[in-house]
């Protein structure tokens, strides 16, 4: 799971996703609704997902996101390239677990079929190695 800095370029996110991929990684985009150029382009992101890359959206921003999240969850759901809705929770407190609640909103907006594929793909993000971090060079 890759997390970049928010103002990376989708030809940067690339070429260090492109690096991991032929180093074997199977590899998933943290939050993507996060980055900047990808939030304006997210069509362009069919070309990541064709290399296997799981494009995954936090929970909380299909429960309150912006308009322009909500459009580009929107569009990444209507063209296939959304690969899981995840929590961000780190604590209870402050980013609590809203899986069920996002469920439910999906569900109802995509039906169920759309709703257990985006919800159910987080088993695969559960099967990577605990802990592990590769941290890619920028300039």
């Amino acid at each position: 799971m890759l997390e970049f800095p928010l103002d990376i370029s989708l030809h940067e996110m690339g070429q260090a996703i492109l690096s991991l991929l032929k180093q074997g990684y199977k590899v998933t985009i943290a939050h993507v609704e996060r980055y900047r150029e990808a939030l304006a382009n997210p069509l362009k992101l069919a070309a990541l997902k064709k290399a296997g890359v799981l494009i995954q959206v936090n929970a909380d921003t299909v429960i309150k996101g912006r308009m322009s999240e909500k459009r580009f969850l929107d569009t990444l759901i209507k063209n296939d390239l959304l690969g899981a809705i995840a929590s961000d929770a780190h604590d209870m407190d402050y980013r609590p677990v809203n899986m069920a609640k996002a469920f439910k909103k999906i569900e109802k907006k995509y039906g169920r079929d759309i709703a257990d594929k985006l919800f159910s793909t987080n088993i695969a993000i559960k099967s990577l190695p605990l802990g592990q971090i590769i941290f890619v060079p920028f300039k």
